[in-house]
């Protein structure tokens, strides 16, 4: 897993949860949890949302893009993953295989986990649109600073507040210190 020196946990705080906030710049991958880890995950080393984002990954380029590929030795699981630029268009194409090395089938959480914030996105001029229409609020808050009220249905992009408003989370740097899942 990855080494997390103590000067990672003055910034990011302690497991389970700085480990990842440590790795976590754009998008990571939650393999294979998503969530806080269980109290015997959490004994064995997993930190939040499971290995793949703070394991270490190799790298393999491409002329068009570049193939990655982590071990996770604790959930017995390897991901591949290909990335891709469009030959003259602005479109990434991404394929992943996972295998399963353990000795039973299993469920697995598998989960693009992004996140928006400089220096990619600022609070001026960036809007964010998803190909998405019903949806659900985070059942767990947002550690204190959370704008949507918790397990709570709404249809994109228009979602009820704390405050019983709407927002609308194509804005998403409406209230600073605030987010959302």
């Amino acid at each position: 897993l990855f080494p997390y020196p103590t000067l990672f946990r003055s910034c990011y705080g302690g497991p389970p949860v700085g480990p990842f906030l440590a790795t976590c710049a754009g998008h990571s991958i939650c393999l294979d949890t998503f969530g806080p880890p269980s109290a015997s995950e959490d004994a064995d080393g997993i930190p939040l949302h499971g290995e793949a984002a703070v394991s270490l990954w190799s790298l393999t380029p491409l002329a068009d893009g570049c193939v990655m590929h982590v071990n996770l030795p604790i959930s017995q699981l390897t991901l591949e993953r290909t990335v891709r630029m469009a030959q003259g268009h602005a479109v990434l194409f991404v394929e992943e295989c996972l295998e399963n090395r353990g000795s039973k089938a299993r469920e697995v959480h598998w989960v693009q986990h992004v996140c928006f914030g400089p220096p990619s996105f600022g609070a001026h001029g960036s809007f964010l649109e998803a190909s998405v229409d019903l949806c659900r609020s985070w059942p767990h808050g947002y550690e204190g600073g959370q704008w949507l009220p918790e397990s709570v249905d709404f249809h994109w992009p228009f979602a009820p507040t704390l405050d019983g408003s709407a927002i609308d989370l194509r804005l998403p740097f409406q209230h600073a210190g605030k987010g959302f899942v």
